[in-house]
């Protein structure tokens, strides 16, 4: 609460004081701004970072408040208190499970407390849409069993050679189909074959990785070029448990010419 007192002086003498009534300063509520994601952005990061302003006339000490809200669906809200003015940041802790593809989407608002008097009014909602992300990656995607004879057969269990690595790097669950021109030339029609066979298996440190009892995890012969075969199932997107073997096992014919063979397998990700 301020005052004031005045007098006055003729060069002579004072008058008497006269004071004024009490003025109140009241406090000021700090004012936020929402400025990241911008309103109805749509991204396929999972977990994404929020940034706001917050400004106090006063300089208080700050929190804010921010509220997260899934709509077209009843559960998924985060919320959570971040300290500090200025430009504060705020990263969404767990993946956001709910996408645009299915019709749901976020909405999210901020309110400041001063610590002092007390809150801001929330801010306007600003929306945010998750989009799905399909995407594998083939890290290792070459397998050579150099030189074999008639009757021989070679694996890449245990390599060398080593197994395609696949990766999937996208933030969705997906399952992977698959299907494989021909190896051989003197089996004619050759796919699907004995000689000529595949298995999915876990990369190491990976395991968990993909849906195990529904994937083919045991040799199976390798589907021909006009029909896919589903070959994982459940597929993870999360880093550590995003990676997978395809381990390829062939037996070359007692038939078969000498000369290069090749075959060209062809992965193709969906979301499950």
């Amino acid at each position: 609460n301020w005052s004031c007192g005045m007098r006055l002086f003729d060069g002579k003498e004072y008058s008497n004081w006269a004071n004024s009534t009490n003025l109140t300063i009241l406090n000021t509520l700090p004012n936020v701004t929402l400025l990241l994601p911008p309103n109805g952005n749509t991204t396929i990061d999972r977990v994404p970072t929020f940034n706001w302003s917050v400004v106090d006339d006063d300089g208080d000490s700050v929190s804010s408040q921010f509220n997260l809200t899934c709509y077209s669906c009843s559960i998924d809200n985060r919320n959570a208190t971040v300290a500090g003015a200025g430009n504060v940041s705020y990263k969404i802790v767990g993946d956001l499970q709910y996408l645009i593809d299915d019709n749901y989407y976020y909405n999210w608002s901020v309110r400041a407390n001063d610590s002092a008097v007390g809150f801001s009014s929330w801010t306007n909602d600003w929306r945010i849409n998750i989009q799905s992300y399909v995407a594998i990656n083939l890290t290792t995607d070459v397998v050579n069993f150099g030189n074999m004879i008639k009757g021989s057969n070679d694996t890449t269990s245990g390599g060398p050679p080593f197994p395609f690595v696949l990766v999937n790097t996208g933030n969705v669950f997906v399952n992977v189909t698959m299907n494989a021109s021909d190896l051989w030339t003197s089996l004619g029609n050759a796919n699907p074959t004995s000689n000529y066979q595949f298995k999915i298996d876990n990369f190491t440190g990976q395991g968990g990785a993909f849906n195990w009892p529904w994937s083919i995890t045991t040799f199976t012969n390798v589907p021909n070029s006009t029909n896919m075969l589903k070959a994982i199932s459940g597929f993870n997107y999360t880093l550590g448990r995003n990676t997978a073997e395809i381990d390829i096992n062939i037996t070359v014919p007692l038939t078969e010419g000498a000369g290069v063979k090749s075959s060209t397998i062809t992965f193709v990700a969906s979301r499950t």
